[in-house]
């Protein structure tokens, strides 16, 4: 069966799986606080990781996931030139129900997918299961 990195470039690679660390322990870290609206970490042509955070109105609140999400999404788009690769981080929920942090990551190379955690909410924190890798859909590099 053939994966992502069987048409990945090593430095492509490196970088996507950089990014994936970033992220999963940003949202490790969140999740353990109660949780967080997307975010992105970007890759520069440069190679330094940046994290972009929406920002909202303080007296109304922050918008919808949603509204976030493509915002994100809006914006590294207009910048993708600057970029290497970008992993979008969002606390997420299956069609079942169950809880994940899905980080959709995309490479300037053409790469993109997307990386599930499963996790459940304990009495001692959270709990985190195996990753489950999938092709994702290119939203940056379009």
């Amino acid at each position: 069966m053939t994966t992502w990195r069987d048409r990945a470039s090593s430095p492509a690679q490196d970088d996507l799986d950089g990014l994936l660390d970033h992220a999963l322990r940003y949202a490790e870290d969140r999740l353990s606080e109660g949780g967080f609206a997307p975010v992105a970490f970007t890759l520069d042509v440069d190679g330094t990781v940046s994290l972009t955070a929406a920002g909202w109105d303080e007296g109304s609140g922050p918008p919808p996931a949603a509204e976030v999400l493509e915002g994100l999404r809006v914006a590294l788009r207009s910048a993708r030139d600057h970029f290497r690769a970008v992993a979008v981080v969002l606390d997420a929920a299956m069609p079942d129900g169950s809880d994940v942090v899905q980080v959709d990551l995309e490479h300037a190379e053409g790469q993109a997918l997307t990386v599930l955690m499963p996790y459940v909410r304990t009495a001692d924190g959270v709990e985190t299961a195996d990753l489950r890798a999938v092709t994702g859909q290119p939203r940056i590099w379009v």
